[in-house]
């Protein structure tokens, strides 16, 4: 998703998101999917919540996340290289999975060109 500003703006004024972009999947309205935490809206099949990988707990705000922390969805403000179609973020990040357990205090630049980050044979370059 890209944002376009009628008036451009730095990119320092712009502070975390006070935003819950969500997708839903596979044209079924309730099967939303929100950055970590963010609450879903009112059309939401709860149903869905706790079932194969999904760790949300409506109780406590806990939501679009694994047992491990891992999130559904991320949002980036970088120059980001998709995996390859059908490729898991895991498999070109290695340190993706590292971030996320650790809720973020280690390998903060996951996502960065450093050596051993990106398998890049998993990785769209378009330039």
């Amino acid at each position: 998703m890209t944002v376009n500003f009628i008036q451009p703006i730095d990119g320092s004024q712009l502070e975390g998101a006070p935003y819950n972009p969500f997708i839903f999947i596979g044209g079924d309205r309730g099967r939303e999917v929100h950055l970590m935490n963010q609450l879903p809206t009112d059309l939401v099949d709860p149903t869905y919540f706790g079932t194969i990988e999904d760790d949300s707990d409506e109780a406590s705000g806990r939501y679009y996340q694994n047992s491990e922390n891992v999130p559904w969805g991320i949002d980036m403000i970088h120059n980001f290289r998709f995996p390859v179609e059908k490729t898991r973020i895991d498999k070109a990040y290695n340190y993706f999975l590292p971030w996320g357990k650790t809720m973020g205090a280690t390998y903060k630049d996951w996502y960065n060109d450093n050596n051993g980050y990106r398998n890049t044979s998993k990785i769209v370059f378009i330039y």
